[in-house]
């Protein structure tokens, strides 16, 4: 089956969303090469399940091809026709299975050298029909590693202190109440479900009274969802199954085998709960680095107004087969780790922050109370200025206005 052979029918497995806004694409998806018209369907078959943003992306990204006059069309299109496919993945059901069909698409372009050849010709695609740019709200991120994260010797923030402020000298109080504050309040500002989001990689603590709506996600209470999977990767260890199985088998797990239902009866963040497992390197057994990656995917995928991220001690490394195969085990926390975890999460936190629109407005502010120290971004900040005077976090957050 070829992309010029669609019709609505093809679409009858999706789920309600994705089959309508296929079909209402329909003309533009019938022109697209076999090359790349599996990643669009890749998008398209979890549409029910996209945050808003991402389907306003997505829309806008079809919307913007379907304009190129037909001359334009075919010329940008025309590299991705010249790619060589095997006959046996050509005839694949990558309608129903696209991410089947994109990971061996891979495999076949690496092996046959034609892997520099797809980037070009796909980048040159994309950028032919650019997104109209989204609303630019004034992002807050608020990031937070508290004082059972110690490494003494360890220098904070090198990264991040060319392009802000190093306050080296703040007080301990007030670590909960005032940054959940922040984000109730920006919270009841707004009526948009997924503008303001609580990140924390242990047990979360408790809101304010009569806060808007914010979406609350913590590697505890995520813990029936992060088992399941540990379960999906033991039972596939165990029976010798490749990674390239183990990767199709967990993005294949549907919020009902890992409980996910039990947790909220929003399907998208069902799903993006998931995902965050399925999809992410070690998520599944470091809390740190479930709240990097989820960081990141939050601000990536839901692009929202306020994010507080709080990171708590992780488990100490072990081999990674020995904890996937005991995920009971009694937890040796490892405090030192964990902090250098927290300051390299906090540093990809505000490089994903960057990438959004008016990245130059956003604020940024991390705290690292156990140590002492805050980092701060924003329009009205200094870049590489030290601040040695003794602060309270809110004299630090007050440097905004």
């Amino acid at each position: 089956m070829t992309p010029a052979d669609l019709d609505t029918s093809s679409f009858s497995r999706y789920p309600p969303q994705a089959a309508a806004w296929c079909a209402r694409r329909i003309g533009l998806l019938k022109r697209l090469p076999l090359a790349v018209a599996p990643s669009i369907f890749e998008q398209a078959i979890a549409f029910d399940w996209k945050f808003p943003a991402e389907k306003v992306r997505l829309t806008g990204q079809i919307s913007a091809l379907a304009a190129l006059a037909p001359a334009a069309f075919d010329r940008v299109v025309a590299p991705l026709e010249a790619i060589t496919l095997p006959e046996a993945l050509a005839k694949s059901d990558w309608v129903n299975h696209p991410a089947v069909f994109v990971e061996t698409l891979t495999a076949h372009l690496w092996s046959t050298g034609q892997i520099d050849r797809y980037r070009e010709a796909a980048r040159t695609l994309l950028d032919s029909a650019p997104v109209e740019a989204e609303p630019v709200r004034k992002r807050t991120v608020i990031f937070l590693a508290g004082a059972a994260l110690t490494a003494p010797s360890y220098p904070l923030f090198e990264r991040l202190r060319a392009s802000g402020l190093h306050a080296v000298d703040v007080a301990h109080d007030a670590e909960q109440t005032w940054a959940l504050e922040l984000l109730a309040k920006n919270a009841s500002a707004t009526e948009d479900r997924y503008a303001n989001w609580y990140l924390d990689g242990g047990e979360p603590w408790p809101l304010p009274p009569a806060a808007g709506p914010i979406i609350t996600l913590s590697y505890a209470h995520l813990d029936p969802v992060r088992k399941a999977v540990l379960y999906r990767m033991n039972r596939a260890t165990r029976a010798g199954d490749g990674p390239e199985l183990l990767h199709r088998q967990l993005v294949a797990m549907q919020p009902e085998e890992c409980g996910a239902q039990t947790l909220t009866p929003d399907p998208v963040l069902q799903h993006f709960m998931v995902d965050l497992f399925t999809q992410g390197s070690g998520t599944q057994i470091y809390s740190t680095t479930f709240v990097q990656w989820a960081a990141r995917e939050i601000l990536r995928r839901a692009s929202p107004q306020t994010l507080v991220v709080r990171v708590a001690p992780r488990v100490r490394q072990r081999g990674l087969n020995e904890l996937i195969a005991t995920p009971g085990l009694n937890p040796d926390l490892d405090a030192a780790g964990s902090l250098v975890d927290a300051d390299m999460a906090a540093y990809y936190t505000w490089l994903e922050l960057q990438k959004l629109p008016g990245a130059a407005d956003c604020i940024f502010l991390a705290w690292f109370q156990g140590r002492g120290e805050a980092f701060l971004t924003g329009p009205s900040i200094p870049r590489n200025v030290t601040a040695s005077s003794r602060m309270t976090i809110d004299d630090v957050y007050g440097l905004l206005s």
